[in-house]
């Protein structure tokens, strides 16, 4: 039969109006108060089980239930047992929109019992004919009836909070058609925010197939639904991590805002649920798997020993006394010159649930030697971090004197408190900036290597065996600390931009906080004194490509306007780093982390230049200070700042 014009638009119309009425008609049930509801749905299943019982009995006996006042008895004892079955059984408890296969079970079990003591109590007017066998086939249908409404009810209830939210819905592809992408998907679909528009799978065995009846296509297939999606969700938490960049590289082409389940790791220890969606961070985009620890490097000379922290405020100071705090030392002190990040480090670490380890927070400048020796002295300190330092390149471009002071004048301290009271282990914390440095923060840590290298070379100090273990650790650029490029391009996107780059050939090693922070306490247990101790990072990262995948992967709505500005090498940066100077890497224990044994001054030649820099630092005679760092470190780069402001004087 063929449909007119105007007939099509009647059915339209009247197929919108019966949906209205129904929403309608939800909406009321929905805020209605529980005992209404629960008024509602016996109606519905008394409904349902008279229906059952006549479509049973045309099916069997080609009849319905006779008008007579046995039949009324009989049926209205059968609906009064099975309503008071499921009443007591708890049938009408559960929430209808989050029903699952468990439900229909026990709609069943609660049938059988129904039709138990029905048979067993009401008259045999119409009952008596019945054989076992009939028993269960009216079980069938009562059971068959009441389940079919009962997910009817559900899938109209989430069909019609879907359809009241379509237009604010989040369309999404979810990348990956296994068990985590299942999960994902009935969770997204009970939050009914979500619109799930396709699966997608490298798997070519599912294409064409359907989960949760959503589509599973093929990668190549996103490119016809990205002008209608918001989101891609990665639904792969055991993806490696080489995998899961080749994966990032490939969608970022899209420009759409991409999202990724926890790790099995998270799920699996209860800190994650499925659908607690994180957005891609900046560690996916490094093309390596973090470097793990050796278990059997940390905890040795930290567990029941006097630790110290220089700095310990800090981005790295802070996250190596949390985790320095697990090891559980006796006591842990707390060097820091802020008063507010003393206190906010302090106070995060008193938080921890059964603490043992006594913490001693330290108000004070660890360029001051007598303050440093009585600390050392008073609790007997074992090991210690010097993390203290200012690093900010540009800045301490401009602030010579102040930079050159701390970082030099705290570290000759540190080490010549450890010497008369035989501290086991000092760990510092350097920089790949002090690798042929090009500014003076760069110059100050390298100074500052070497002194920590002349303390551990100098004659006889090796010999003592109770002198102390010197050792340096280089890092690379560690995301998220203070100076880190990447929180300033996350604040910049934030803002809508533009993205700052100072040189689109610029050029970085990338490791994370963690990392950092274990690789400083392993080599505390690695050191034999004197080494550098580096991590393998992979290669170094192109900043261009980080910002633009950072702008492609962000959720701001107006991507697609952030500008990258470049505004030029700033004073004393580089375009690239280097982790060694004069030698080669030696393998250690642990197979990603590398040691060298680099040439230094001898001590006998190294102090006394160091001497007559600190008079001039404390002159404040920044022209002098310069040639004596100059002395110090012959490979610094002079930056063409220091160049103009002294004219030709420097050469």
């Amino acid at each position: 039969m063929k449909i007119n014009y105007k007939s099509s638009i009647f059915l339209k119309s009247l197929y919108n109006q019966i949906l209205i009425f129904l929403f309608k008609t939800t909406e009321k049930i929905t805020k209605s108060r529980p005992l209404i509801r629960k008024f509602i749905l016996i109606s519905i299943d008394i409904i349902t089980l008279i229906l059952s019982i006549n479509f049973f009995l045309w099916i069997t006996k080609g009849t319905f239930l006779r008008e007579s006042i046995d039949s009324f008895f009989d049926l209205s004892t059968f609906l009064l047992i099975s309503v008071l079955v499921f009443l007591f059984s708890g049938h009408y408890k559960g929430l209808v929109r989050y029903q699952g296969s468990k439900s229909l079970y026990l709609i069943a079990l609660r049938n059988i019992i129904s039709i138990t003591i029905s048979a067993l109590l009401i008259s045999k007017n119409n009952w008596d004919s019945f054989s076992f066998e009939g028993y269960i086939v009216l079980w069938i249908f009562s059971t068959t009836f009441v389940g079919s409404i009962k997910f009817f009810i559900r899938d109209f209830l989430l069909f019609y909070r879907r359809k009241r939210n379509f237009k604010s819905s989040i369309k999404v592809i979810i990348y990956g058609a296994g068990q985590a992408g299942a999960q994902l998907a009935a969770s997204l679909i009970l939050t009914d925010n979500y619109e799930i528009i396709s699966f997608i799978d490298d798997n070519p065995d599912l294409w064409k197939r359907s989960l949760k009846d959503i589509p599973i296509n093929p990668p190549s297939k996103i490119n016809k639904f990205k002008s209608g999606i918001d989101q891609i969700l990665i639904a792969l938490p055991s993806i490696n991590q080489n995998r899961f960049k080749q994966l990032i590289d490939n969608l970022s082409k899209f420009n759409i805002p991409i999202l990724k389940v926890p790790t099995l790791s998270e799920i699996s220890s209860g800190k994650a649920k499925i659908n607690k969606l994180k957005p891609i961070s900046v560690e996916d985009l490094l093309g390596r798997d973090p470097v793990k620890p050796l278990n059997n490097l940390l905890g040795p000379g930290i567990e029941n020993s006097v630790v110290a922290v220089t700095g310990a405020g800090g981005s790295i100071g802070s996250e190596l006394c949390n985790q320095i705090l697990l090891l559980k030392p006796n006591k842990l002190i707390l060097f820091e010159i802020s008063e507010p990040s003393l206190y906010e480090i302090n106070q995060k670490l008193n938080s921890h649930e059964d603490i043992k380890t006594e913490l001693i927070p330290i108000l004070g400048d660890v360029a001051n030697f007598n303050l440093i020796k009585e600390i050392f002295n008073i609790h007997k300190v074992s090991i210690i971090f010097h993390a203290a330092a200012y690093k900010h390149v540009n800045i301490s471009e401009i602030n010579l004197i102040s930079v050159l002071k701390n970082n030099i004048f705290s570290t000759n301290s540190i080490a010549k408190a450890c010497i008369e009271t035989s501290v086991k282990k000092a760990i510092l914390i350097s920089s790949d900036k002090a690798v042929r440095p090009t500014n003076i923060m760069g110059a100050s840590k390298r100074i500052a290597e070497q002194i920590f290298q002349a303390y551990a070379f100098k004659e006889g100090i090796n010999t003592n065996k109770n002198s102390t273990l010197f050792s340096m650790v280089r890092f690379g650029n560690v995301i998220g600390s203070s100076g880190s490029v990447v929180p300033l391009f996350e604040k910049q996107i934030r803002n809508g931009g533009p993205i700052t780059l100072t040189h689109p050939e610029v050029v970085r090693y990338f490791m994370t906080i963690r990392e950092a922070v274990e690789l400083l306490i392993q080599a505390s247990v690695l050191t034999k004194g004197g080494e550098v101790f580096l991590l393998e990072m992979g290669n170094p990262v192109k900043i261009k490509d980080l910002a633009y995948k950072m702008i492609s992967l962000s959720n701001h709505n107006k991507k697609d306007q952030i500008e990258l500005k470049i505004i030029g090498l700033k004073p004393g940066e580089k375009l690239y780093e280097e982790l060694i100077i004069d030698s080669t890497c030696q393998s250690t224990e642990h197979k990603l982390i590398y040691k060298a044994k680099e040439q230094c001054i001898d001590p006998s030649k190294f102090f006394p230049i160091l001497e007559l820099l600190k008079n001039e630092i404390l002159a404040n005679r920044e022209l002098e200070s310069i040639k004596f760092v100059k002395k110090l470190v012959p490979e610094w780069n002079i930056s063409d700042y220091f160049k103009e402001k002294y004219e030709n004087l420097i050469s």
